[in-house]
């Protein structure tokens, strides 16, 4: 699908916020045209309530993998290598990652290239195949509070004779968790095959194993559509060793990503709902479709997690979906590197909030309560002393106008991020994201005013 380019503006107003314009598709009249009336605005109207608190915010995060996307950058040179991973995972600096999800490297192409297994024959193993273990070390190294999630594409072809549904893979997968554990790795959720459906004898299976091993790792199933929700509410011991429903594309694929619903169903098993792969856009053109579908994944579907594919797009330029994630690294030779806009629509949800907040569900919805004005969700601490609005315009036609009012357990702020700093009012710019939150994490934000290159 192709998509018009769009302009970025980023601002960082006053400490406590990052507002993120987006200004696309603005023809000036010509002199025999006469100018169309502007379309009204709206205001809304926000009742913070930290009494009324929703479900649990289980994070923001990328993919590693699936495959081969990552593969330039561990051959960057210094310092260049270190600012992309500072643009990654450094908390309140770029993207600012809450949680990664790793691919199990297996021997076969998994999308624009093959990642290495640990086990190329049975009972062989190499702790320090490939590249993941690398990647997650460096995010950690940035910010130990980083989840790590890790899920197979493919297996080598000796395991379970060509099936994978197998207790070979399940054995297999148990050496590549005592792997993580050499690199002083802990994986906090587990998958199955991406995209290739479930069998629930297995999710069974790889639960006792995990538990067995002494792992507190929480499964995830089945990273592919909302079929296995359906599954897991007639069948009580398949849900019960499921923690997580994990959602590819909820949101559609390759789309402006205005709607994400999930299903009635799912939302009724009482399990976290997650989309557990989503993006596949351009690094630059594809962020206004990514700012709107952080927001909507709750808002339309009580999805509490986000993983963008790919974290970065550290590939050669002529292969499948070279420009896709967080920023583009392509060229090690030279050290060139260009930061995306997506890195910011990101920064707003994952610099202003932690997993575990909980969202205020009637702190959220759509401005003016019309779709195409843009979206808003309000998450509150845990020790209950900071909350963060944010706020995406990409659609609006007209300036927004939200008026806050604050109460229950939650502090108001001292300032508001954009507009008149006076009653607790933020007037949101057409086509813009912006954070607003009293926490005083935000007085380290860093926030450029143009996307990141580096050019030696």
């Amino acid at each position: 699908m192709t998509r018009a380019p769009v302009r970025v503006r980023r601002t960082l107003a006053a400490l406590l916020g990052l507002s993120l314009s987006v200004l696309s598709g603005l023809v000036a009249p010509t002199v025999a045209q006469a100018a169309p009336p502007p379309p009204p605005a709206s205001t809304t109207s926000i009742t913070v309530n930290g009494t009324k608190p929703g479900l649990t915010f289980d994070g923001v995060g990328a993919i590693s993998g699936g495959g081969g996307n990552s593969r330039l950058l561990a051959d960057y040179p210094e310092p260049q290598r270190s600012e992309l991973l500072d643009y990654l995972y450094k908390p309140g600096y770029g993207a600012s990652l809450q949680l990664l999800k790793l691919e199990i490297g297996g021997d076969t192409n998994s999308t624009d290239g093959a990642e290495p297994s640990h086990m190329h024959t049975a009972g062989t193993v190499d702790c320090d195949q490939g590249y993941e273990w690398w990647m997650a070390e460096q995010a950690k190294a940035r910010n130990p509070r980083v989840k790590l999630a890790a899920l197979s594409w493919g297996a080598p072809g000796w395991i379970g004779g060509g099936d994978f549904w197998s207790q070979d893979t399940i054995d297999y997968l148990m050496s590549w968790m005592d792997c993580a554990d050499q690199h002083g790795l802990t994986i906090d959720y587990l998958g199955g095959w991406n995209e290739r459906g479930y069998d629930k004898t297995w999710y069974r299976n790889l639960k006792a194993a995990l538990v067995s091993h002494g792992y507190a790792t929480k499964v995830v199933a089945a990273d592919s559509d909302w079929g296995v929700a359906d599954a897991m509410a007639q069948d009580q011991a398949f849900k019960d060793v499921v923690d997580v429903v994990g959602v590819h594309y909820p949101c559609g694929y390759l789309g402006a990503y205005t709607d994400c619903p999930s299903t009635t169903t799912a939302q009724r098993l009482g399990k976290p709902l997650w989309a557990s792969e989503n993006g596949s856009q351009d690094a630059h053109t594809g962020a206004a479709a990514v700012a709107r579908s952080i927001n909507r994944g709750y808002l339309d579907g009580k999805m509490t997690a986000y993983f963008n594919w790919p974290v970065i797009a550290a590939l050669y330029p002529n292969l499948f979906f070279s420009t896709d994630g967080m920023s583009v690294a392509n060229q090690p030779w030279s050290g060139n590197y260009s930061i995306g806009k997506t890195t910011w629509v990101t920064a707003h949800t994952t610099q202003f909030t932690r997993p575990g907040w909980h969202y205020i569900d009637s702190a959220g919805g759509y401005l003016g309560g019309k779709r195409p004005n843009g979206s808003y969700v309000t998450l509150k601490s845990t020790n209950n002393t900071d909350y963060s609005t944010v706020i995406e315009t990409m659609d609006a036609t007209a300036v927004q106008t939200a008026s806050f009012s604050v109460t229950g357990e939650v502090c108001p702020p001292a300032r508001s991020t954009s507009g008149t700093p006076t009653s607790g009012r933020t007037t949101p710019r057409a086509g813009s994201s912006g954070s607003r939150t009293s926490s005083r994490a935000a007085e380290r934000t860093h926030s450029p005013f143009s996307p990141a290159t580096s050019t030696p």
